[in-house]
């Protein structure tokens, strides 16, 4: 390969790369198999074989280079930044060797066949060819970091070939990576086959493809605003997959843990919702179980699904989309009931009008501040509350009772979130039970509230 300024070219184009990227320049296989190796190396090279190597290269030992390299960046700073900051500082200062022989070597697989051969590779002496902008890109790539996602790159790539929008090219991309092509077949396709925008213009219902369950979007309570849901309760750690009903009909079904049908996906009826999917079901074939869609009607908020839910009291809640079946498209929303239980310090404890309301505290390193507060007129709640308190002290005042500082009586707290103050307090709050065996060491910190 001559060089004719590509990997400049390539470089810079990246460097300005801010949500779009223009592939234009690339108009042969060649040019866009070359670029691809370029910046997803079959192999990417280990930044500790390549410290070894360097060091070689310099005739130091290893700790020697380590102590260099402490200049570039600070402690936090991976190794693979500190060399490829390393080499970029070589940038231009030329050798007698020329570009095309130091370039030999800038992929990790040739430099591994290479060095299998007893080449030793000389990393400062392609540096020292390269411009800044060269390098910074060249050793990111090599090492497995390259500036930009494979997927982001291709659908790049099938905008400029197709002349589609980006969202419709990464639908098509989705399919292509559904259907088992790699990435790399999909960049051949792209650029070599005549049918490739035939292809394209398919619907994932047209394809013969497999379908794979769809991912999820975590709820935190903020993504809906619209009450009147449906959600379905998944059973265990709420794991899904998918299963064909019929082969000759194409028709797909999703199942939890329990064999309960969660939605159906008709190929030969892809402009059927989700409600309207499970009815044509469970009419055509009514012996089958499906998971149904509960309304929500019973309680003020969705938030009380998390401590209320009588048939539910742990695991999975989903909230799926009522839409048309899209396999690339989030299925909705997903509520991990774990993920929202945080253990507190119960620090004061008051009578409200047939309530109680408990004061909890969260720890910041050694010292306990308050999150919140949570009501609660359930009677389980008041016994259980006020037995922890009992066991642990004498209770003096009932109406308002603090917990004196040496006492720590560790609460579960179900909380969907919280504020985003420098000490956050909780939004939606809901007492879960007394953690007994649990002491000081398990209250939770503040920085893990706030992360």
């Amino acid at each position: 390969m001559v060089y004719d300024n590509k990997l400049l070219d390539l470089a810079t184009r990246l460097k300005q790369y801010k949500g779009s990227l223009d592939t234009s320049f690339i108009e042969t296989y060649a040019q866009a198999k070359w670029v691809y190796h370029v910046l997803f190396p079959e192999v990417p090279y280990k930044a500790t074989v390549m410290l070894s190597d360097v060091a070689d290269e310099m005739n130091v030992f290893e700790p020697v280079l380590e102590e260099v390299l402490k200049s570039f960046g600070n402690d936090s700073t991976p190794l693979w930044k500190k060399l490829s900051l390393a080499l970029t500082s070589e940038s231009e200062l030329k050798t007698h060797e020329s570009y095309y022989d130091a370039w030999t070597d800038v992929t990790a697989r040739s430099i591994l066949e290479r060095k299998a051969g007893g080449i030793k590779p000389k990393f400062i002496s392609l540096a020292r060819n390269l411009t800044k902008l060269e390098n910074e890109l060249t050793w990111a790539c090599f090492l497995g970091y390259p500036p930009i996602t494979r997927n982001k790159f291709l659908t790049f790539l099938i905008k400029q070939r197709l002349e589609i929008e980006y969202t419709e090219a990464s639908d098509l991309l989705n399919n292509l990576l559904s259907d088992n092509k790699s990435h790399f077949q999909i960049l051949t396709m792209a650029m070599t086959d005549k049918n490739f925008y035939t292809y394209s213009k398919k619907k994932w219902f047209e394809m013969d493809i497999e379908l794979k369950r769809r991912t999820y979007e975590r709820w935190t309570g903020n993504d809906i605003t619209d009450m009147k849901i449906d959600y379905q309760i998944l059973p265990k750690d709420g794991i899904t997959k998918m299963k064909c009903l019929n082969y000759e009909e194409k028709i797909w079904v999703e199942i939890d843990s329990e064999m309960k049908i969660l939605d159906v996906i008709y190929f030969k009826h892809p402009e059927l919702t989700l409600k309207s999917r499970l009815k044509k079901l469970s009419k055509e074939q009514d012996h089958l179980v499906i998971n149904k869609l509960r309304k929500l009607k019973d309680v003020k908020t969705i938030s009380d699904l998390l401590k209320y839910d009588p048939e539910h009291k742990e695991g999975v809640i989903r909230i799926p989309h009522n839409k048309k079946y899209n396999p690339n498209h989030y299925g909705g929303f997903i509520l991990v009931k774990s993920s929202h239980l945080y253990d507190v310090r119960l620090n004061r404890v008051r009578k409200d009008n047939g309530n109680i309301i408990i004061e909890v505290e969260a720890l910041d390193g050694l010292d306990f501040f308050t999150v919140g507060e949570i009501k609660t007129d359930r009677l389980t709640d008041k016994t259980i509350i006020w037995d922890a308190i009992k066991r642990q002290m004498i209770i003096e005042n009932q109406d308002d009772c603090i917990i004196p500082d040496e006492v720590c009586i560790v609460v579960s707290v179900s909380v969907l979130s919280f504020t985003k103050d420098i000490l956050p307090q909780m939004i939606d709050g809901y007492f879960m039970g007394i953690q007994y065996e649990k002491g000081i060491q398990e209250v939770v910190q503040m920085v893990d509230i706030m992360t």
